[in-house]
């Protein structure tokens, strides 16, 4: 059909457009070199500052080195690159200038575990670019122990429960041991070394009801755990899209959280608010559907999360983007995955202005690729981003790639520079903080592409 071969054929072709490894890039001060003149602190430079952490186990966080700072002229010509010092800081002495166009990418493992990212980010304000997370888990500062243990409920479940709190990096299996008994072996629980082991939390399946919750504090790991799902949630009121294919409703207990469906047609909330460390609630609501075309798939969608400290005191209403700006994105991104250009205008989507294409591609060797490139609702999708040296483009499987297009915005309005300060900002937060403030509304509509 000529629908698919216009679809499927550019599809392809683009790959080694977007993908940027594709011919690399001009490898100008493949060491630490800055593209500018002058020193630090002079007139006619500037300097750009980031930290690079790997998170840990037990949810703290530790320096990383294996990742570099790259910094592009105005035509995305390569002109420097810096890597992080022991304690993960970068400072990049460039040219003066008030924008500027980067790269952060992080290298973690080796073989087919190696894991490429690439965050691309253009017209972005110099000075601090924030803290930048690595894709790899550490375990430094750490105490860890493996145990079994049981989750037990007074009413038949036709799935398992979740459990939450412990080592999620390593994969559990749960298996029911008796009609209203589940054991989860070898689950590994960790702590900061010498500190307070995490509370962990179980509920029913997202999915179940009537729900039910339970958790387990100032406990011994070498001792038998056992968590009953004995407390009920209390019921508030909330207002959902009615035109959201699925709803969600998430606790957040520090870094922890509890989620279940919600029923579209309903204005109840459940929520176990009196259970410890809860400090905030978000609400989503999602849409989506999909078109297929041979290998092809297309998806569309929009979703909006409404996150609110605790107590939940007030009627959330939570609503989602426009249909209409939904189709504009996909119709614009098929148009411009079918042209030969680099340059995209969205300018016609309403209440959006910043934009994220993400590329990922599983590689020849079975290691994975990722570029996320950031910018404004107009503008040019650069090729060539990363260096040469990293190997990518041998690598390169062009059957194994998707496409991920996305406006996004934080708020009722929000322009890309504010998008980026506020990133710069939260980067130093904890986690549920970043989902508070001006970023308790989160909007987004996107397309997916893959084969």
């Amino acid at each position: 059909m000529k629908t698919t071969r216009r679809i499927a054929t550019p599809f392809l072709i683009v790959a080694s457009s977007l993908l940027v490894a594709c011919g690399g890039g001009s490898d100008n001060g493949g060491s630490n070199n800055s593209g500018g003149t002058g020193n630090a602190g002079s007139n006619d430079t500037v300097t750009l500052s980031a930290t690079v952490i790997h998170p840990t186990v037990c949810n703290t966080q530790v320096p990383a080195t294996n990742a570099e700072l790259v910094v592009y002229d105005n035509n995305w010509a390569i002109k420097s690159r810096h890597t992080p010092d022991a304690t993960g800081k970068i400072n990049a002495v460039i040219p003066k200038t008030d924008f500027v166009n980067i790269s952060l990418i992080t290298n973690d493992g080796e073989g087919s575990a190696r894991r490429i990212s690439v965050n691309t980010f253009t017209q972005h304000p110099v000075g601090d670019l924030g803290i930048f997370q690595t894709a790899d888990v550490s375990a430094d500062g750490c105490e860890c122990q493996t145990t079994n243990l049981t989750v037990t409920t007074g009413q038949w479940l036709e799935y398992p429960p979740q459990l939450i709190g412990y080592n999620s990096n390593k994969a559990i299996a749960p298996h029911n041991t008796f009609f209203n008994s589940y054991e989860f072996n070898n689950v590994e629980i960790c702590r900061v070394a010498g500190g307070n082991w995490p509370t962990l939390y179980a509920a029913t399946h997202w999915s179940e009801t009537p729900r039910t919750a339970g958790y387990l504090s100032n406990y011994d790991p070498s001792d038998e755990l056992v968590i009953d799902l004995e407390y009920s949630p209390t019921t508030y009121s909330a207002n959902f899209d009615p035109a959201a294919s699925s709803t969600s409703v998430m606790h957040h207990f520090g870094d922890a959280y509890i989620s279940y469906s919600a029923p579209g047609s309903s204005s109840d909330i459940e929520l176990f608010d009196n259970f410890p460390d809860f400090n905030a609630v978000s609400l989503r609501v999602y849409d989506s559907y999909s078109n297929y075309y041979e290998n092809i798939e297309v998806r569309q969608g929009r979703t909006q999360r409404y996150t609110v400290a605790a107590p939940y005191s007030s009627t959330v209403s939570v609503t989602l983007p426009d249909s209409e700006e939904q189709e504009k994105l996909m119709q614009a991104m098929l148009a411009w995955l079918s042209s030969d250009s680099n340059n995209y205008d969205l300018s016609n989507i309403n209440n959006f202005e910043t934009f994220f294409a993400t590329l990922t591609a599983t590689l020849t060797d079975g290691s994975s690729y990722t570029q996320t490139f950031y910018g404004p609702n107009r503008g040019v999708i650069p090729e060539n981003v990363l260096p040469t040296d990293y190997g990518v483009e041998a690598l390169l499987n062009e059957e194994s790639i998707t496409f991920y297009f996305s406006m996004i915005r934080y708020g009722e309005r929000q322009s890309y520079q504010q998008y980026l300060a506020s990133s710069v900002t939260t980067s130093r937060l904890t986690l549920t903080e970043r989902l508070l403030g001006n970023r308790s509304q989160y909007s987004s509509i996107f397309v997916d592409i893959s084969q």
